[in-house]
């Protein structure tokens, strides 16, 4: 019976003798020798590396528009509609690509107001700088977090309460105050697109429809300020020692240490000489 339990070679299963089935373990067998193993810290160590491998803006606005969900969900309970909190009507897939296809529009707009209007611009330099350039990992969860939060709060939870489209749409601009002389039109900005969220939870019935067009123009915008971080925040590269300087610095071969400024992206579309955008 015993030599059932045995891997070929009469090398016993350290398995079998784990659980204690009759069959002597590894360590009495002078041929196999016992694996030095490090004790597990536990799964609580598990996801602390998981979040110290995530930007400290990454985590604290994801604490954040957590707590908001939690509101909008405490919220729409107790001020008992919590029966429209997503809305009454289930989306459907022409409706889900036709929110994709409003925030691909509302983005576009604003990347043409960047260069028609100079206020525009500013304020997206000034974005820029707050935010800093992020992977594009950390603009995916910094998108899907604060549009999941903020439409189930204004298009969920208060969208009864505050009359619907109106009601909601002002004071969705009113929290997008931001104490920058830069971003003096920012509260414009969220109202118009605000005004256009609301149409489609309007419209649809339907709270996801109004969260996915949010995600499309909070990640599009986060993903093209960090491509083009360096461009809008003229920000300099310092030149680590031993490096190889590329075409296009101010100098071929600059001292170790020296800061150069970083060049402009190149938007230009090959073959089209146009100037378009790369999230547009």
């Amino acid at each position: 019976a015993a030599r059932s339990a045995v891997w070929p070679g009469g090398r016993h299963s350290g398995v079998w003798a784990c659980y204690g089935r009759g069959v002597t373990g590894p360590e009495s067998d002078p041929q196999v020798s016992t694996p030095t193993t490090t004790p597990d810290a536990g799964a609580g160590s598990t996801v602390a590396a998981l979040f110290e491998d995530w930007p400290e803006l990454v985590r604290w606005v994801a604490g954040f528009y957590g707590i908001v969900a939690l509101f909008a969900f405490g919220y729409a309970l107790f001020s008992r509609h919590l029966g429209e909190f997503l809305g009454d009507q289930a989306p459907t897939l022409a409706g889900v690509l036709g929110a994709f296809c409003v925030g691909l529009v509302v983005l576009g707009v604003v990347h043409l107001g960047t260069r028609v209007w100079p206020a525009i611009d500013k304020g997206v330099r000034e974005l820029a700088t707050m935010i800093g350039p992020l992977r594009v990992r950390d603009a995916a969860v910094l998108a899907a977090v604060s549009g999941i939060a903020e439409e189930l709060l204004f298009r969920g939870a208060l969208w009864p309460t505050l009359g619907g489209l109106v009601g909601t749409t002002l004071l969705f601009g009113l929290v997008h105050v931001v104490p920058r002389r830069a971003l003096w039109g920012y509260p414009l900005y969220a109202t118009f697109a605000g005004l256009l969220l609301g149409v489609l939870r309007g419209a649809s019935g339907s709270v996801v429809l109004p969260i996915v067009a949010h995600f499309t123009i909070n990640f599009g915008s986060l993903w093209w300020i960090s491509a083009n971080h360096a461009r809008l925040t003229g920000a300099v590269v310092t030149v680590p020692a031993g490096s190889v300087v590329t075409e296009g610095t101010p100098s071929a071969s600059p001292t170790p240490g020296q800061a150069v400024p970083a060049q402009p992206v190149d938007e230009t579309v090959p073959g089209t000489g146009s100037g378009t955008p790369e999230a547009s």
